[in-house]
């Protein structure tokens, strides 16, 4: 069946990928990053959580729209107040430009991997 874009299936495979090529690029570089995730009993997610030694924590949210909004970067925003101090919150997605909401950083995707993971 072929993925259709806004959708929640072409949202899950998109998250997908991404966390893919993120862990792709650390296995080549051969560096000492841990990857995982975080989901709340309350169904609260972190996409993925990269612990980077002598680094801070990245916390990441993956998101496969090509206009991120405010309700987009709300979960993240309230992960980062809580998490240690000098944690990183960021958002990859589709959309064309890089933007800062409620203090989390919003990359297209190709430069949020650039800029973190090579």
């Amino acid at each position: 069946m072929p993925l259709v874009a806004n959708t929640s299936e072409y949202g899950k495979a998109f998250e997908h990928f991404i966390i893919l090529e993120i862990y792709k690029m650390c296995e080549y570089l051969k560096n000492d990053y841990r990857l995982s995730y975080l989901r709340t009993k309350d169904d609260a997610e972190i996409d993925l959580i990269v612990e980077r030694p002598g680094e801070p924590d990245l916390l990441i949210e993956i998101k496969s729209t090509q206009n991120i909004q405010d309700h987009d970067v709300r979960a993240l925003s309230k992960f980062v107040k809580t998490w240690d101090q000098s944690a990183e919150a960021i958002l990859l997605s589709k959309d064309d430009m890089s933007k800062i909401i409620n203090s989390v950083r919003c990359y297209p995707w190709q430069e949020g991997l650039k800029k973190f993971f090579s």
